[in-house]
């Protein structure tokens, strides 16, 4: 289990404070590493990553440094280690090109995403495909759980994603220039209360839906797009199966086998 966090749009001090009371809260999450992708009003991408607690960041000047100037997104991260060395370079977000993203949720499969045998952390290898083949031919064939939230440095865009195995709870502030979004509910209401901000009510984000919005160089929001996104890969289920073996003269035997995966056929042997 890992923890996502973050504010975009008009952020100011305050909106700063939210973010190190989020990061410092979503520790319940997971406190293997804490990071956060910083975005400038000129795009730059700035990232601080610590092994550790959220304080191993938030007294790290480095992070100071990424906060200083005018920023229209900060997307950040607590991690439960689930797959991969604990490492800094193992911390989420991940940049690849003009994408940097973070991820909560296990992958099943990775081995189906491209070039996955070069990464240890699944996310890792998920947010490298997204930024190759994009996010529709990243999902399609996985088996796992995700909330994930990425930035798309070529389109400007701010995004999201989760299915039904991770949650993902997201609100703006009552005059709709700041999103804000957790992994829980509460840590919203409890970091916005905080720093006294009116808010709409936290919602779940629907699952299956990418959702996206671009940001201008001040912070400008543009409304959502949303597009069904969502993979097809069907695990192998579990049936039961029924059989009947004859001994002799008359003589039977009716044996129920379970665990037969959906789609591999089934042999009964009868035997005189």
């Amino acid at each position: 289990m890992c923890g996502l966090v973050g504010v975009a749009g008009l952020i100011t001090v305050k909106e700063e404070r939210v973010m190190r009371t989020l990061l410092i809260l979503d520790s319940l999450r997971g406190t293997d590493s804490t990071g956060v992708a910083v975005i400038s009003g000129d795009m730059e991408i700035k990232i601080v990553k610590s092994v550790g607690n959220p304080y191993e960041l938030l007294d790290n000047k480095k992070f100071d440094k990424a906060l200083n100037g005018k920023n229209i997104a900060i997307i950040g991260h607590n991690r439960y280690a689930t797959q991969g060395r604990v490492t800094a370079a193992n911390a989420h977000p991940f940049e690849f090109n003009n994408l940097v993203g973070a991820h909560n949720g296990t992958l099943r499969n990775k081995y189906r995403l491209l070039d996955s045998n070069k990464f240890d952390v699944d996310s890792q290898a998920l947010f490298n495909s997204i930024s190759q083949v994009g996010i529709k031919d990243s999902i399609k064939d996985l088996d796992g759980a995700w909330a994930l939230t990425w930035w798309d440095g070529v389109d400007h865009t701010l995004n999201f994603l989760r299915n039904e195995e991770r949650p993902l709870f997201i609100c703006s502030s009552e005059d709709e220039k700041t999103l804000f979004w957790a992994s829980e509910r509460w840590m919203l209401e409890v970091a916005l209360s905080r720093e006294q901000i009116k808010h709409t009510t936290p919602v779940l984000l629907s699952k299956d839906i990418h959702f996206n919005l671009e940001l201008s160089s001040i912070g400008g929001m543009s409304e959502f797009v949303e597009e069904e996104v969502k993979s097809s890969f069907v695990p192998f289920q579990q049936t039961t199966y029924t059989g009947t073996t004859t001994h002799g003269a008359g003589s039977s035997k009716t044996t129920t086998y379970q665990g037969a995966p959906v789609g591999r056929p089934v042999t009964t042997l009868e035997m005189s």
